[in-house]
């Protein structure tokens, strides 16, 4: 006669093979790749600037328009590096006189910047027509608050004047 322990130990032996067949596990793999098609760069530059109207009140006290105010630039790049310039094209009255120093007037500057991969930015002092505005290194997004002035003279004619400023971010 058999023991019934012997018995349970086989049957447990039995079951416990069997489970193991019936969980029979298998794997394989799936590649999934995509490309990133060089560094590209997104600017958005804030709407038009107005920065008043020069009476003679203005003139004689403060000397200058200015806006520093809501004037934001954002720039958005998964390049490793990126610089920000400004190109002014200057466009006063048709009475402006000939030797009047009207560009040099305008300033322009980097009131604040923030985001990652900021380097560096054209802050104080303000500068006078062309030249880099920011730096900075990538991927990130970067907001720059900038200021406009315009120097009041004597040469400042009646008119409208404008300055058109063509911003362009390179990146590498």
């Amino acid at each position: 006669m058999r023991k019934p322990g012997r018995i349970a130990l086989l049957l447990l032996v039995w079951l416990v093979w069997g489970a193991a067949l019936a969980q029979e596990e298998t794997q394989d793999t799936a590649n999934v790749s995509w490309i990133v098609a060089g560094c590209w760069l997104a600017l958005q530059v804030h709407p038009e600037v107005n920065l008043g109207v020069a009476s003679a009140e203005v003139f004689l006290t403060l000397g200058y328009l200015e806006d520093v105010t809501d004037n934001p630039i954002v720039i958005v790049t998964n390049c490793a590096d990126w610089e920000l310039q400004a190109s002014l094209t200057w466009t006063p009255p048709p009475d402006y006189p000939q030797e009047g120093d009207g560009l040099a007037d305008f300033h322009w500057w980097v009131i604040s910047g923030s985001g990652p991969g900021l380097i560096t930015y054209q802050g104080s002092p303000d500068r006078a027509g062309d030249g880099q505005v920011a730096e900075g290194k990538g991927p990130g997004e970067v907001t720059l608050l900038m200021g406009y002035r315009y120097d009041l003279d004597l040469n400042d004619v009646p008119g409208q004047y404008q300055v058109l400023i063509l911003y362009t971010v390179t990146g590498r």
